[in-house]
């Protein structure tokens, strides 16, 4: 019993061990520091861009604030875009380690930009001044 009970210890701390979701004790630091380079510096730009257009959705009260930030909502948009067309490109294998290595960031910033959007199209002038842009966002997924 000793022996078989040894056996399963050590297969499970061989690395990895996936489990209910979770794939600790290889986390999402690990999936960090496996990314390639190109792949890192996307993953953080994107969420740059993100938090970035949260703020400006957060400074917009009235169509005439809707109006003024149009430009710099296209500005982020043509930013995010360019992460994510890396993203994209690194294929379905890196895509995967990239969005375990930020999921923290990235549901925090998916979360913001989320209660933003709520609140623009809840705002009558602004919804339908930057609703269509909005909806242009590419998401990381």
């Amino acid at each position: 019993m000793r022996a078989w009970l040894l056996v399963v210890v050590a297969a499970m701390a061989g690395g990895g061990c996936v489990s209910g979701g979770s794939r600790e004790p290889d986390g999402p630091a690990r999936a960090m520091a496996r990314l390639k380079a190109p792949v890192r510096a996307a993953g953080e730009g994107y969420i740059a861009a993100l938090e970035a257009l949260t703020r400006e959705l957060a400074s917009v009260t009235d169509t005439a604030g809707a109006r003024a930030a149009l430009p710099r909502v296209e500005g982020l948009l043509g930013d995010m875009g360019g992460h994510w067309r890396t993203l994209e490109d690194a294929g379905a294998s890196a895509r995967a380690e990239a969005r375990y290595a930020f999921w923290r960031r990235l549901n925090a910033a998916d979360a913001g930009f989320e209660s933003q959007v709520n609140r623009i199209n809840g705002t009558p002038g602004v919804g339908p001044a930057l609703g269509p842009l909005l909806d242009k966002v590419p998401r990381w997924r």
